[in-house]
């Protein structure tokens, strides 16, 4: 238990710096957590056996003034920008943290209780004026503080750039802890560039990021409201870094050269897992603006955000407008902590696996698919039956079709693995068992297609609820998170329900337009790996089997 107070300043020195204090019969020592912004430091002062006017040396910090005397009623909160977050501050949820941590060692001055509360928005930073009451007694004195580990109250916007497949993302959000603000969150999709090849052509994907990206980004800027026309001195740093990328480094110098450093704190990119041509020009593109604005960087795992982005719940009652142009209302979105353990089922074209959570960011997979993922699998299924790409959306389609009319497939499939010992899947042989059934039935009409889409759907869908029912006996998770783009088939989103229902389990579905790739999943990814401090190499590469977890 210790009581916060002291107001400081401090500057670059090596000088030891005198303490004093008013107290009569108690004796004090400081601790100090150092804060790189602003040059100051909070201290917590606590009981000890310190005489009084003990000298506190702090390491190339000198204090400016710190006695007793500067403190009132009144507690001033500074949270420094970017730091672990306490979401919608209240004076009950403050009146918390301060309990927790400013609780005076007489029994008669417990509990602290906050009176008010005011928020000033301040550049970069968030200042809480907290009026408190300690029961009987005067609160003694005032103090002006940073609370690093305490108050844990921050505004963040960040900026999520995505180019892992075959859609240009670019997101803007503004984060404070559990609250997310989306400013704008721009998709361009290359379907019809793509569908000719019936699939993703890598080199193509990777010309289309290059042309779509600066009108993307700057289409999201307009929309948060963040342009402000002016110009910035750009210099001949990117120039190395979009080498290869002569139509995007055109593009950026042209718009930048229009604008001036936008109101953003952290850039997030995708760095894998990914079509590594495509991954390289939003990591270069992201890599460029961080230099040309001094703003951090941080890369971030394609497959996280799609586990993150599904934890985003709707808070109706926060809406809010932004000062653009179009003048839009953008949805406001609460992050609620899933009950550990949790595990993830991420099911997309790239990707089939369960990762089992012990907290954000603490992952380890324990199964997945040894051959084709889901999506894969619908695509090539899809093809053969004569479907146009994507091919998921199309076997949905007809499949709630079938069952509407109770349709019948032509011919059964297997549930490939459904009772293996593990929890792997695999997925090539239904495509097989798929094209063996039409070589041998031939020629489909449009109920038989209907049904037999509804029983790959069916056989999909059976094999993933076996997996995790094993899962669940096996490791006993209390949450379960779906994510990636084919959790959009609302058949399976269906059985996932009940599949919880039964269970008593939570879950944690994505917005539809929130499944397929996006960039606001790499924006929250970049949030919670830059709040949790995970370290990245600064000079980071495109990493096409970057794995989650162990």
């Amino acid at each position: 238990m210790m009581l916060w107070t002291g107001l400081v300043a401090i500057s670059v020195t090596g000088h030891s710096v005198p303490w004093s204090h008013s107290a009569k019969s108690q004796s004090l020592r400081a601790k100090y957590h150092s804060v790189r912004a602003n040059r100051l430091v909070g201290l917590m002062l606590c009981a000890n056996s310190c005489t009084a006017n003990t000298h506190v040396s702090l390491n190339k910090m000198l204090v400016v003034s710190s006695t007793l005397s500067m403190i009132s009623s009144n507690v001033v909160l500074w949270s420094h920008h970017g730091l672990e977050s306490l979401s919608s501050p209240t004076a009950k949820s403050v009146s918390s943290h301060v309990t927790d941590v400013c609780s005076i060692r007489k029994p008669s001055w417990i509990p602290v209780s906050v009176k008010s509360l005011r928020h000033t928005r301040l550049s970069r930073r968030s200042m809480y004026s907290v009026s408190i009451s300690t029961g009987k007694h005067k609160c003694p004195p005032r103090a002006l503080f940073y609370l690093p580990e305490v108050c844990k109250i921050s505004l963040m916007k960040i900026l999520g750039i995505e180019t892992s497949c075959d859609d240009t993302a670019v997101s803007l959000i503004e984060i404070d802890g559990e609250n997310v603000h989306v400013l704008a969150n721009t998709v361009h999709s290359q379907i019809d560039q793509h569908r000719p090849y019936g699939g993703v052509f890598p080199i193509l994907a990777k010309r289309e990021h290059a042309k779509n990206l600066v009108p993307v980004f700057a289409q999201t800027l307009n929309t948060a409201g963040l342009t402000k026309v002016g110009t910035t001195d750009i210099g001949e740093s990117i120039d190395t870094l979009l080498s290869r990328e002569s139509e995007l480094l055109t593009a950026l110098r042209t718009y930048i050269s229009t604008i001036t450093k936008p109101d953003i704190d952290l850039i997030s990119v995708t760095q894998g897992p990914g079509l590594e041509p495509a991954l390289w020009v939003g990591i270069n593109f992201a890599k460029a603006l961080s230099e040309i604005w001094n703003i951090p960087l941080i890369p971030v795992n394609h497959m996280e955000g799609h586990v993150l982005v599904a934890l985003l719940r709707e808070s109706k009652s926060e809406k809010f407008k932004v000062e653009s142009e179009e003048n839009k209302t953008h949805n406001s979105y609460l992050i609620p902590q899933p009950t550990y353990p949790a595990l993830a089922l991420l099911i997309s074209g790239g990707h089939t696996e369960m990762v089992l959570m012990k907290n954000i960011g603490d992952y380890t997979v324990i199964g997945k698919t040894r051959d084709d993922a889901v999506g894969e699998c619908f695509d090539k299924v899809a093809r053969l039956m004569g479907l146009p790409y994507p091919g998921g959306p199309e076997i949905s389609r007809l499949a709630t079709i079938a069952r509407d009319k109770n349709t019948p497939s032509p011919f059964p499939l297997p549930r490939p693995m459904i009772d293996s010992p593990d929890l792997d899947f695999s997925f090539s042989g239904l495509k097989t068992s798929v094209r063996y059934g039409l070589d041998k039935h031939g020629a489909l009409t449009d109920d038989e297609r209907a049904g037999l889409a509804r029983e790959v759907e069916d056989s999909i869908t059976d094999v993933i609820e076996k997996k995790l029912a094993s899962a669940h006996e096996t490791h006993m998770y209390q949450s379960l998170i779906a994510g990636g783009g084919v959790i959009a088939n609302t058949h399976i989103r269906g059985a996932l329900d009940r599949f919880t229902t039964e269970r008593s389990l939570s879950l944690y579905l994505p917005q539809i337009d929130h499944s397929t790739d996006n960039a606001l999943m790499i924006s929250i990814a970049g949030y919670f790996k830059h709040k949790q401090h995970r370290v990245s190499e600064p000079d980071f590469r495109a990493t096409g089997g970057l794995v989650i977890g162990k």
